[in-house]
């Protein structure tokens, strides 16, 4: 029997799809592009769901969860040809730069981080009753589980719009993390039964207990379903920068702490300078107000230098010392980065007699070293002044990727 191309099909004469392609329409598809058309639809579907978010939007800011959004743009698009593919391999570096296992796992873990109005309220004790704000986190979280795509699932979608070298696919479907961050492990586990005090926000997760949490979420039928595990998380272990509980740096800040308290004067390694290029200055209130809870007792006493009146450090440093007998950390956070501030500062801490032996000094910069860096070349006269001033500081961190 003969096919005679009619209304409703089309037989390829010098037609892109190439010479003798039969392409049948004519039940209401089209055999060469519906598998395209589905990954389209669905890319769709999520670009439109992830704009909908109400109170999680930060969740999708990282420069992995950038990457998935700008796959799924040019998914939506076609492909793109080698747009996609390289928007993908950005997407799989940060995952691995990042230490995530999966792109599930970087999505839990910002959950966990808790950057939203709910989460603070939990963490500070002052929840409300079920309202609002939790219908709508409710609803975040069923999105965001629509979001937590496998990455054999999308690294499927963009094979399926763009031929991919040999090997690819298979290679870009899995992850694992590239180190397994065991250091502070035991210390951590060491720690627990020792924590927990009535109001106080606890320690920082070890990564297994992180796990366990992330488990908790994930394994849920319904993300929004562990709502009440997440607010219960958030009031034991505090959300943003504490939420996130990098173990290693409240380590190395906490140490650095009861060193200053224990010795006998304060000098340049007692001071701490802290680069912040992920949280704001809310973020990081409730760190410090956790190195209260932990040295406090140890007779520490916390001083907030707001960034505007650093012109009057010295007169501070005058006044602490009248207090001798009182170890201080005098806190600047955040620290507003110009010529003027990282004058004063190094003006104050040179050893030039107005700075007491008894106070520490610990900045909070919420910018990266190399953006304040290229700020000041641009004014030749501060050359050499962000050396002269970390110089002064003996704990130097990074919170952020």
């Amino acid at each position: 029997m003969r096919l005679k191309a009619k209304v409703g099909t089309s037989v390829g004469k010098s037609s892109k799809r190439g010479r003798g392609c039969l392409n049948i329409k004519a039940i209401g598809f089209d055999l060469g592009h519906e598998p395209i058309k589905g990954v389209e639809k669905n890319a769709e579907t999520l670009l439109r769901a992830a704009n909908s978010l109400l109170i999680h939007q930060y969740v999708l800011k990282s420069k992995a969860a950038v990457s998935f959004t700008k796959i799924l743009l040019f998914l939506q698009r076609g492909g793109h040809s080698d747009a996609v593919l390289s928007a993908y391999g950005e997407f799989y570096a940060e995952l691995v730069a990042a230490n995530h296992a999966s792109w599930q796992d970087l999505l839990l873990d910002e959950i966990l981080a808790g950057r939203t109005p709910l989460a603070k309220a939990a963490a500070r004790g002052t929840l409300a009753e079920w309202g609002p704000l939790h219908n709508a986190a409710a609803y975040d979280l069923d999105v965001l589980q629509r979001l937590s795509l496998a990455e054999s699932t999308l690294a499927g979608w963009v094979s399926e719009v763009h031929r991919t070298p040999t090997g690819w696919l298979s290679a870009a479907s899995a992850l694992g993390r590239v180190a397994l961050e065991l250091e502070g492990e035991a210390a951590a586990e060491g720690r627990r039964s020792e924590e927990g005090a009535a109001g106080h926000i606890l320690a920082p997760l070890s990564i297994s207990e992180r796990q366990i949490w992330r488990d908790k979420v994930g394994g849920s039928w319904k993300w929004s379903e562990a709502l009440p595990d997440l607010l219960d998380f958030w009031s034991k272990h505090g959300f943003g920068l504490v939420g996130e509980g990098n173990e290693a740096s409240w380590q190395a800040l906490l140490e650095h702490t009861q060193a200053f308290l224990s010795g006998s004067d304060a000098n340049a390694s007692s001071h701490a300078l802290v680069w912040d290029t992920s949280h704001t200055q809310e973020d990081t209130c409730l760190l410090w107000t956790r190195l209260l809870q932990e040295v406090g007792p140890l007779g520490l006493r916390l001083v907030r230098l707001p960034a505007s009146e650093l012109s009057s450090i010295d007169e501070l440093g005058r006044t602490l010392k009248q207090h001798p007998r009182v170890r201080f950390v005098v806190l600047c956070d955040p620290f507003t980065f110009s010529a003027n501030s990282a004058a004063a500062v190094v003006s104050a801490l040179s050893g030039g007699g107005s700075w007491p032996a008894n106070a520490a000094l610990y900045t909070v910069v919420h910018s990266s070293r190399e953006d304040v860096a290229d700020a000041f070349r641009s004014f030749p006269a501060s050359g050499g002044l962000l050396a002269s001033l970390e110089n002064k500081f003996g704990l130097k961190q990074t919170w952020g990727p």
